[in-house]
């Protein structure tokens, strides 16, 4: 064994060896990776090392070692065995002199746990950046983009009855109605590659760990003082209508005269007068900030700030069916300052072509162009007969069905007086019930956020350039009373606004801590070769076995061998939790009476120690879905997000990870809705109690829930192996080579990751290797800790 100190050779005692100190803490603790082995050795008095050492038993000494940074590399054979900054621990001296120095090197943590340990989770080099809209959204979960905005349901979104149709109002989704979720393994690669590291690991190359993503945040500020100084919910008194002019468009403006609604919003009184009597609205005006400047809804504030709006809209307007999908009404509004937000009217009438009854009264409407004169027939099958339902050349006909057997696969045919025959129509079209009419009124809801804009008492905002657009001339739009307006102080991005990865990661949390909530999850295990720059991780039971290694031959029989049960050190009850949930997970477990996601383990040894060791995720939460969340597909399953996550600053939403099952088909009849107007909708769950479309059930709890087996599936070897098992601590026999691979996997070898096959008592079992301690080089000899796998109970003769 030689050493060297800042590249000079000085003497060791061989003697005494040196202890690697390692145990497997190093594969699964992050913060005990952070500080790395220590080896701790002997170093003999010699007139080089007192000098070295600065006289460390002179307490009049004017230097010390310490006041530097010290580098030793060890080795053995001439192999290198450690290496890392050096530091004195003790000097040890009689008569004034010294004897021996005692010393550590800190063999140092990998490259990559001391940047995840300094780097900020938001800080991590992933590629994204957008403009804020649902196109943009919906465009995310088709492409390979490392971000999704997935649906979420709010507990403050309240469904309303429609005061003009039995269907209820249409809700169209927007900015507000998705969230930021983000791909866990673009992430974790980005922590690695970031560092200078590859991942090995057959888990992250699965299609569980490439389905998981996790909440996005935004930047979190403190607005209590905005809003206690400056808030406001504004509405109306009354629902107010008005007429589309020649360009299709209806102003919410106070300044404009014809064809104007008069203000989007024109109060702010928490009371109204309803006849002789007060009625509580909800609104108010803190310090006045929200009013009527001559007539115009205006915000003033009382200092300068940064402020975007929210709209909650609701409104009927005309409409004339225009295809099979969409209705031609009021489609678009502007909010000024160049925010000009289009979408579409789905049309949401159900088409009977493939389900039409004998004997039934339905309505004929053909879209798309028709050529004046053009004749069309409706033909079908009747007990394999074919039959004409309907003859027009009318956009509308009635169809009324024969009685008998219902007919089957119905047709639009055209007469083609090129061909002299009835050819299949290429038109959409549609067959309805009776009474559906081509034109009439439809109920339309709309939340969205403006992006942030400064203001300050001599700008105040004023509220007259809205307008709502894309009607045909002379149709009529009424603005209901329900809508209201207020300010949002924070930094939440709103339509229009673009964001990066960086933006929408602001947890306040280093990238350490979803290293851990990972691991905390699937008992994942961590090695890293640094002389490959590679990090292998996988969980518990995958990450031993690389390689079986029969090591009995290296046991030295003649030293003590101590047999220990693995129950001595282990408590009585073990439990795996999720930080508290809420919303719909509190709603759960108050009804349940039980933990959604919690699962909690008691051992069968008696020989444990008493009372409950609680590992909790440091960064996520459980979720719910729920379902008939959104009107246009009821079945859709939606992340439900209670309002207690929006209470501080309307920006955080407590750390969530979900699995994204993809793009899933709807039942008949159900479309998303803009501006994905498809029968499918992006799945993304916590939990998945039973089939949807493709997707098979599937659970990220702790728990096993609905016949489905948590996550505690990772963790039951090892405590079978902890209680039922077999500790074992003996002396062995290891060359520099065996150490060596061991410690850092740079020499070809068994590692920590093999298992290792011992015969001890005429009896073989498989084992892990646990600690090393006390290896001495000059002996070739170290104190090894091994733990029983407990699935393995071979016994020879």
């Amino acid at each position: 064994m030689r050493l060297f100190i800042d590249g000079k050779e000085y003497p060791v005692d061989c003697n005494a060896g040196f202890s690697l100190n390692y145990d497997d803490t190093l594969t699964h603790d992050i913060d005990a990776m952070r500080s790395g082995a220590k080896v701790e050795i002997t170093i003999p008095a010699t007139t080089e090392t007192d000098i070295l050492f600065a006289d460390a038993v002179q307490p009049l000494a004017a230097e010390r070692f310490a006041s530097a940074i010290h580098y030793a590399v060890i080795t053995v054979e001439g192999m290198e065995m450690v290496s890392g900054v050096i530091r004195l621990k003790q000097a040890v001296g009689r008569g004034g002199a010294a004897t021996h120095y005692r010393a550590e090197i800190l063999t140092g943590a990998p490259q990559w746990v001391k940047n995840a340990a300094q780097t900020m989770l938001h800080d991590t080099p992933v590629k994204y950046e957008c403009i804020l809209s649902p196109a943009e959204m919906c465009r995310t979960w088709t492409d390979d983009s490392p971000v999704k905005f997935f649906p979420v349901h709010h507990d403050s979104y309240r469904r309303h009855h429609s005061s003009v149709s039995i269907m209820p109002p249409e809700k169209i989704m927007m900015t507000d109605d998705y969230h930021p979720f983000i791909s866990v393994e673009a992430v974790v690669r980005a922590v690695f590659e970031s560092a200078g590291y590859s991942i090995s690991s057959r888990f992250i190359e699965s299609d569980l760990f490439r389905s998981l993503y996790m909440s996005g945040a935004f930047a979190h500020t403190d607005t209590s003082a905005h809003r206690r100084n400056m808030d406001f919910v504004a509405g109306r008194t009354e629902d107010v209508s008005a007429v589309a002019n020649d360009s299709g468009r209806v102003y919410a403006s106070a300044v404009v005269a014809k064809h104007s609604l008069g203000n989007l919003v024109d109060t702010a009184a928490s009371e109204i007068q309803d006849g002789d009597a007060s009625q509580p609205t909800g609104f108010f005006s803190n310090n006045g900030c929200f009013s009527l400047v001559k007539g115009v809804a205006a915000f003033t504030p009382l200092t300068a700030v940064n402020v975007g709006f929210e709209y909650n809209i609701a409104y009927v307007t005309d409409y004339v069916i225009e295809s099979r999908s969409r209705l031609r009404g009021f489609n678009t509004i502007y909010l000024e300052n160049g925010v000009h937000v289009p979408f579409t009217l789905a049309n949401r009438f159900k088409d009977y072509r493939n389900e039409a009854k004998s004997a039934y009264e339905y309505k004929l409407m053909i879209f798309d162009s028709m050529p004046e004169g053009t004749k069309y027939r409706l033909d079908a099958l009747i007990d394999g007969k074919g039959v004409v339902l309907a003859e027009t050349s009318e956009r509308m006909c009635k169809v009324v069905t024969p009685p008998g057997s219902a007919p089957q696969d119905i047709v639009l045919m055209y007469y083609s007086s090129t061909f002299g025959k009835y050819r299949r129509a290429t038109n959409d079209w549609a067959l309805y019930a009776a009474h559906i009419e081509y034109r009439g009124r439809t109920e339309v809801e709309i939340t969205l956020q403006t992006p942030t804009e400064e203001l300050n008492a001599m700008t105040p905002r004023r509220f007259e350039g809205i307008y709502f657009e894309g009607a045909d001339p002379g149709m009529t739009l009424t603005l209901l009373k329900r809508t209201t307006m207020r300010p949002i102080f924070s930094s939440r991005p709103g339509y229009g606004s673009r964001l990066s990865f960086a933006d929408m990661m602001r947890y306040g949390v280093r990238q350490t801590a979803l290293l851990q909530a990972l691991q905390q999850m699937f008992n994942l295990r961590f090695m890293t070769n640094e002389n490959t720059r590679t990090v292998f991780i996988e969980p518990y039971d995958d990450f031993y076995g690389d390689t079986v290694a029969e090591w009995s031959d290296k046991i030295d029989f003649d030293a003590d061998i101590v047999f220990e049960d693995p129950s001595l050190k282990v408590h009585q009850r073990r439990s795996l939790a999720y930080r508290d949930g809420e919303g719909a997970v509190m709603r759960f477990e108050k009804e349940h009476n039980t933990s959604f996601a919690d699962w909690c383990h008691t051992a069968a040894s008696t020989a444990t120690l008493e009372g409950e060791q609680a590992s909790i995720n440091p960064l996520f939460a459980p979720t719910l879905n729920g379902k008939g969340h959104f009107y246009n597909a009821e079945d859709a399953s939606i992340i439900e997000v209670s309002d207690s996550d929006d209470a501080d600053d309307d920006t955080f939403i407590t750390p969530r990870i979900v699995r994204f099952a993809g793009i899933q088909p709807l039942p008949d009849g159900q479309r998303w809705g803009y501006p994905y107007s498809k029968a499918a909708y992006p799945l993304a769950a916590f939990h998945l109690a039973e089939e949807c479309g493709t997707a098979r059930p599937f659970t990220l709890c702790f728990c096993d829930r609905d016949g489905l087996t948590g996550l505690n599936r990772y963790y039951t070897h090892q405590l079978a192996c902890e209680e039922r098992g077999l500790r074992i601590t003996l002396r062995m026999h290891l060359t520099p080579a065996d150490a060596a691979a061991l410690f850092d996997g740079s020499v070809e070898g068994p590692s920590v990751r093999s298992l290792f096959r011992l015969r001890t008592g005429g009896q073989s079992a498989l084992y892990t290797l646990e600690a090393v301690d006390n290896y001495n080089p000059a002996t070739g000899y170290a104190r090894c800790t091994f733990l029983k796998t407990y699935n393995d109970n071979q016994t020879l003769a």
